[in-house]
């Protein structure tokens, strides 16, 4: 029982602060032999959308929002027809909005930004029906990757529990989440 609980533990622990570590190299002739490398996923900050489908009205819009609701402006759309695979690229304006008139047809459309998970979504036009399409981008994962220097291998647990102190004492993750005499955390540059 006592080991099924700290299973979980660990599942749920690595779930909400890890996302991804790995041991990147053993150096047996330094003095802090093992280096292990993470980032942040951003995994419970996922894309959503909504579609809303309008008889008659000549133009289709498309909004992006993060999920907090801030806009999210000068993202590039793709918008692929997939009959003839003609491409067209358009960028959201300042308000996270893009205004559009397409033919009847099947379409792939891929929305890139900066800081942000990239979404593709396939919808279909037919006469006289326009959309609404509001989405929501999640973030990306973090670009930053930090490094735990280790005189000895760490356990998973170890690992974890650095990677929340890191999570939760982003500017000064380096003096409250090292132990000098057994290991310390550096950013990736």
């Amino acid at each position: 029982m006592k080991q099924t609980i700290s299973i979980l533990f660990l599942l749920l622990f690595f779930n909400v602060y890890g996302q991804k570590w790995h041991l990147n190299r053993i150096d047996e002739k330094s003095k802090f032999k093992y280096e292990y490398w993470f980032q942040f996923e951003n995994a419970d900050d996922i894309s959503s959308h909504s579609l809303k489908k309008i008889e008659g009205k000549s133009i289709s819009t498309i909004r992006l929002t993060d999920n907090k609701g801030n806009v999210i402006n000068f993202a590039t759309i793709e918008i692929k027809e997939l009959s003839n695979d003609s491409l067209s690229k358009i960028v959201t304006d300042y308000d996270g909005l893009v205004k559009l008139q397409l033919e009847p047809g099947k379409y792939s459309m891929e929305i890139s930004a900066i800081n942000y998970d990239k979404f593709t979504v396939d919808f279909s036009i037919v006469e006289n029906i326009f959309f609404e399409l509001n989405i929501k981008l999640g973030l990306a994962p973090e670009l930053t990757i930090y490094q735990i220097n280790s005189k000895t291998e760490l356990n998973e647990a170890e690992i974890l529990t650095i990677m929340k102190c890191v999570n939760e004492n982003r500017q000064n993750y380096y003096k409250n989440c090292s132990e000098q005499n057994k290991f310390y955390v550096s950013m990736q540059i």
